[in-house]
Parts: C-alpha cells; sequence; structure tokens
C-alpha cells in the first residue's frame, strides 16, 4: 500500500486542501528527502509520477484504491 498526499498535475487544479499541503509539503517533506539522500521531488505527486516512480521501483501492479479522503489518496501496489 503507498499512501500519498493528493496532488495535481498543475497547482491551480488542485483543491483547497491539496494547495494547503502543497505549501506545508515543500516545508516539510522536501526537506526530508533531500536530507536522506531522497529524490525531492517537490511537494506533492500526482498519480502519473507515482505510477511512474512504482513502476521503476520494480513494482508490476498500482492500482488507485477507491477510498474517500480529502487530502490523501491511496495505492495497491504488488511486486
Amino acid at each position: 500500500m503507498m499512501v500519498e498526499g493528493k496532488g495535481a498535475d498543475r497547482l491551480e487544479h488542485g483543491a483547497l486542501e491539496m494547495r494547503l499541503g502543497y505549501g506545508f509539503s515543500v516545508f516539510h517533506c522536501l526537506p526530508q528527502s533531500l536530507a536522506e539522500a531522497g529524490v525531492g521531488l517537490d511537494g506533492l505527486m500526482d498519480e502519473a509520477t507515482a505510477r511512474e516512480l512504482a513502476t521503476q521501483a520494480g513494482f508490476s501492479s498500482f492500482t488507485v484504491l477507491a477510498v474517500e479522503d480529502p487530502v490523501k489518496v491511496f495505492y495497491h501496489l504488488t511486486p
């Protein structure tokens, strides 16, 4: 299972909660990623980026789960 903040391909396409999450993410998640030698992808990932990263990591299946949540999106990944 993978859980990510809801993102959009363009900031103005996101809901208010997503825009606030993006702001928080820039000041917490991004620096944490860089501090741990991560790739520092930015704030929130959209589905296409999450799918691409899962594929690069070797997962063979990527499914968006139908979980209703205003700020998070849930994915099911299989090796």
